[in-house]
């Protein structure tokens, strides 16, 4: 009898044992913090950036990393420790570059002095890598049958690679070390698509930068200054889809009926069309049905071809060692410099402008600055003013200027400058405040005004 009730005893005990293990072990389960979700890396310069999604119960998280170069190269360990739940971004620093890492994120909770660690996240393989070069600011001089690219060094760049399309991939054509390469054996009057970017290379590795794509029409110098509209150009639609060939580079083009267009008249009883990527045809004048304004293209000309025209086409003179160039077209202000008057004439500058609607024009051809005033103020204006005027003719009381844009009595603008760049003043030329102010200061009266 006493040997069956110490079995007894002993069954309970067990029973109890295991009943105890079972609680304590739910609610160990009850303690731990939900496992990581939506860790991501991303790597940087000797350094991974961590970032997951808050988890619900934890204090704190521990961050695990697997270096392949550090013991059997196999095992997680602990690399870091954020000690605030609520914070869920990490910045792993301290690495190499071009070595694959692997990381995992789990969350914990303090209990009894004690560390509860819930379940880890997914693993995540990362490379920290060089910081990518900057995409070039890439110039172009475009002459007959070659094409020179030119581009301010880029921070840290080992070299630069030029790639140009043929067909629908790109062919690798150039790779220097200097910041400018020439292109040859092109054809006129056909487009060419180039992309340049930068890389630099380090132990070995390279890391590419990004692209500036460039697409371009190779012409002769002539053949750009020819490109360049003389004419006031007006605004309209096409009234019939048309077929028709291009002027300045080879095949047709279809336009269809509604497409807007710029024109003006050639002089021999038609009209040429420009279309919004820049190209020219030549058609009549039935089918345009005008708009009534000025049609802007707000690509600028560049500086090689400005410089071209105004030096070898146009012969442009002027009483000073200043020139401005006032394009409707493009509505942008051309101004030129040189040493002295026997030099050829130097873009210093492309910048955008506000010339008159299509009922009040800027005047047009050769004009010179006349005279000067830091403020004047609109003849039915409110006493509303424009500030550093250059005056194209007349006087402040109803002369046209170059000036800063309008301002009320009080000093606010009464259009912002957003406006500068499409035509929207009674005849003057508006240009942004420092531009205007520029002009102010250091094309003396008798410097020369090419409008058109």
């Amino acid at each position: 009898m006493r040997s069956k009730g110490i079995r007894q005893v002993w069954a309970f005990a067990v029973v109890l044992w295991m009943l105890t293990m079972i609680y304590s072990g739910t609610a160990l389960a009850a303690s731990l913090p939900d496992k990581v979700k939506g860790l991501k890396a991303e790597a940087g310069n000797k350094k991974v950036v961590l970032t997951w999604k808050e988890t619900e119960k934890a204090d704190g998280y521990l961050i695990y990393l697997m270096d392949p170069a550090a013991g059997n190269g196999k095992t997680f360990v602990q690399a870091a420790r954020v000690r605030k739940g609520s914070r869920t971004t990490y910045t792993l620093k301290g690495l190499v570059n071009f070595r694959t890492y692997q990381l995992k994120v789990a969350a914990y909770r303090k209990k009894n002095g004690k560390l509860l660690v819930g379940k880890a996240s997914r693993v995540v393989k990362v490379k920290p890598t060089l910081p990518k070069p900057k995409a070039p600011v890439v110039e172009t001089d475009i002459r007959s049958g070659k094409v020179t690219f030119s581009w301010k060094k880029v921070k840290h760049a080992t070299g630069y690679r030029i790639y140009k399309k043929v067909g629908t991939k790109y062919r690798l054509i150039a790779d220097v070390t200097d910041t400018s390469a020439v292109v040859k054996g092109l054809t006129n009057r056909k487009n060419y698509t180039f992309r340049i970017r930068a890389y630099r290379t380090s132990k070995g590795h390279t890391v590419k930068g990004h692209y500036t794509q460039l697409t371009l029409t190779v012409l002769s110098r002539e053949q750009q200054a020819a490109a360049l509209t003389t004419e006031v150009t007006y605004e309209g639609h096409l009234n019939q889809t048309m077929k028709f060939s291009k002027l300045d580079q080879r095949g047709k083009i279809t336009v269809a009926a509604g497409t807007t267009v710029g024109y003006y008249y050639d002089g021999v009883g038609g009209v040429v069309i420009l279309l919004a990527d820049g190209t020219r045809v030549r058609g009549s004048s039935a089918l345009i049905t005008p708009h009534g304004k000025l049609y802007v293209h707000h690509e600028p000309y560049t500086k090689t071809a400005v410089e071209y025209y105004v030096n070898q086409v146009k012969h442009v003179t002027s009483d000073t060692n200043w020139m401005l160039w006032i394009n409707f077209y493009t509505q942008y202000c051309y101004i030129f410099n040189r040493e002295k008057k026997s030099a050829s004439w130097e873009c210093y500058g492309i910048w955008p402008c506000a010339t008159g609607i299509m009922d009040h024009q800027t005047p047009r051809g050769n004009q010179k600055i006349v005279m000067k005033t830091e403020r004047f103020y609109f003849k039915n204006g409110y006493g509303a003013y424009g500030m550093w005027a250059s005056f194209i003719d007349g006087s402040p009381a109803n002369g046209n200027a170059i000036h800063s844009p309008r301002r009320h009595y009080d000093g606010r603008l009464m259009e912002p400058y957003g406006t500068i760049g499409f035509p929207m003043s009674s005849g003057c030329v508006r240009l942004l405040d420092d531009k205007a102010k520029f002009v102010y200061d250091n094309c003396p009266i008798g410097t020369r005004l090419y409008i058109y």
